[in-house]
């Protein structure tokens, strides 16, 4: 049993881990799109 959780503590690590960095992407392209500069090759920015 000692082995799932861990693997469960190690998908809920890495989820936060790319939620996190997914919603740091989210913050940069609203700020992104405040500024105006909006077209087709640089709508999304990861």
């Amino acid at each position: 049993m000692s082995g799932y959780v861990c693997v469960n503590h190690l998908e809920a690590c890495l989820f936060h881990y790319y939620f996190s960095i997914f919603m740091k992407n989210v913050q940069k392209i609203d700020d992104y799109l405040m500024e105006g500069g909006v077209n087709e090759e640089n709508s999304y920015i990861l």
